[in-house]
């Protein structure tokens, strides 16, 4: 079965199985199903759904606002003998360091000659998905290199376009291993469109074939918590910290409410987030003041809200690593 290649901040692995329960029935069911994931991200819940035998993917659109990563999956598409042979070329320049007293001098030097230079050139050059040159190959092997070797797994674009990620502790690593790889590159073959661009994007994929049942799943950058919540990994033209941005997504996913056989999920934090008394976590629909929440006044009523428990496996505090309330926004019935 195929898994994430890259380490994502908000990936879904460790909640997939809270949001399995909350699938549509189609899907399920084994009912053939087409699949639109905007802010595709490490790709989870795509690997999920393409790996395991008991979903019925027929086709495939992924989306993504962030530059780098979309080239990677292109890249891991359609030539992973490119990406590969640099990755090897770049291992075998890490790993000429393996016994040096000095090797971490060394490989952080290396690491911002990459970031600061080749990356951010490519960054800067490469935009063409449709057709694969070999600089597109090593700007994916770039990518992976750097969502290993970046402090705490990481990818982060600032509002200018370039990764701005210091280095971790540069230890003795391994960029990736070929038969994971491997499989990545098969389930990819299933993907109809890779595409650099907003979530608006699929909307023409969602709405090309109504009489199949056509399942989306939105994971944008979440409603921050608090002020310091990092919401950014790109340089989208929306800032997610805001309001706004949530308002624009939810009225985009009530429009597509409106196309049949559209079934649609969305995650985003629970901003009500509590506990009761029982340790089960529970969804205040309004405050104690009677303030309705965001969520309940933005979506249409075909939209159900169901909590769940996610743990946070990036933070730059160890301690900030606990579980915290997450919301499944859906437009299907669930029993």
């Amino acid at each position: 079965m195929a898994r994430p290649f890259l380490k994502w901040a908000g990936g879904k692995r460790q909640l997939m199985k809270e949001l399995e329960k909350l699938f549509p029935k189609e899907l399920k069911d084994g009912e053939e199903i087409r699949y639109a994931e905007p802010f595709v991200g490490g790709g989870a819940m795509l690997f999920e759904l393409l790996g395991n035998d008991k979903y019925n993917i027929s086709e495939v659109f992924i989306s993504d606002t962030n530059g780098p990563l979309i080239m990677a999956y292109t890249a891991i598409k359609k030539d992973l003998d490119g990406v590969k042979k640099h990755l090897n070329n770049y291992q075998e320049e890490y790993d000429a360091w393996n016994d040096s007293s000095d090797s971490y001098d060394k490989r952080k030097a290396w690491y911002f000659h990459l970031r600061d230079g080749k990356f951010w050139e490519l960054t800067s050059t490469r935009k063409d998905t449709e057709k694969i040159e070999d600089e597109d190959c090593e700007l994916a092997a770039l990518v992976i290199l750097f969502n290993k070797l970046g402090f705490n797994g990481i990818f982060r674009m600032n509002r200018k376009g370039k990764f701005n990620v210091p280095p971790s502790n540069l230890v003795n690593k391994t960029f990736y291993k070929e038969n994971e790889l491997n499989k990545v590159h098969d389930a990819l073959q299933k993907v109809k469109e890779i595409e650099y661009g907003d979530y608006e994007s699929c909307n023409d994929f969602v709405k090309e074939q109504s009489q199949s049942i056509t399942f989306v799943y939105f994971d944008p950058p979440y409603l921050p918590l608090n002020p310091t919540s990092f919401t950014s990994y790109s340089n989208s033209k929306r800032d997610f910290s805001t309001e706004l941005a949530h308002q624009e997504l939810a009225k985009f996913a009530n429009e597509l409410d409106n196309v049949k056989n559209v079934k649609i999920m969305i995650s985003n934090s629970d901003i009500n987030f509590t506990i009761n008394d029982d340790g089960i976590h529970e969804y205040k629909e309004k405050d104690d003041e009677g303030y309705n929440n965001f969520f309940d006044t933005n979506f249409s009523n075909s939209f159900k809200i169901h909590p769940v428990l996610a743990r946070r496996s990036i933070n730059r505090n160890g301690a900030g690593r606990g579980k915290i309330g997450e919301l499944v926004i859906v437009n299907y019935s669930t029993d």
